[in-house]
């Protein structure tokens, strides 16, 4: 690899690190939201959310075809070969490690936040189950081993 093709895959992981931070930063943001109940925030944030996975989405496209157009191939393989390449140290290692783990903060964090959301949804159901006169709901399992849900009523008014 020339050491301009370096510098060029050194610069589209710089600006893929910079925007995966964003993500985890927004990521952080709509934790605070979703643990807040501000729903005008949590749109925004997921507004925000997409613009950024989509700038990430264009870098990671450049980053593939710069590592295609070196003959290294697509995917983290080819940027494990292209770093093997390099005669100097470039950073390029470096640069690869870090994203790695800020992807890995951005995967566990958005974990927290589905859990939030899954719990909030639960709580929601039971709310409405509630309203609806349904007293609980029972899980019960078909012949061929899936899972069925149903529900006990009981009316809280009667027309």
């Amino acid at each position: 690899m020339t050491i301009m093709s370096a510098s060029n895959l050194k610069d589209i992981l710089k600006d893929e690190i910079r925007c995966t931070n964003e993500l985890l930063e927004l990521l952080y943001k709509e934790r605070e939201a979703l643990t807040g109940k501000d729903p005008d925030i949590v749109r925004q944030v997921a507004v925000d959310k997409q613009q950024t996975a989509g700038q990430l989405e264009f870098l990671s496209r450049q980053r593939a075809e710069l590592l295609s157009r070196l003959g290294f191939g697509i995917g983290l393989e080819a940027l494990d070969r292209a770093i093997d390449a390099q005669t100097q140290d470039t950073g390029l290692a470096t640069l690869r490690n870090k994203l790695l783990v800020i992807l890995e903060q951005c995967k566990k964090q958005n974990q927290i936040n589905g859990s939030i959301l899954d719990g909030s949804q639960r709580g929601i159901r039971k709310a409405l189950d509630i309203l609806r006169g349904q007293t609980g709901s029972s899980e019960t399992y078909t012949k061929s081993g899936n899972t069925t849900h149903g529900s006990q009523s009981c009316a809280l008014t009667k027309a």
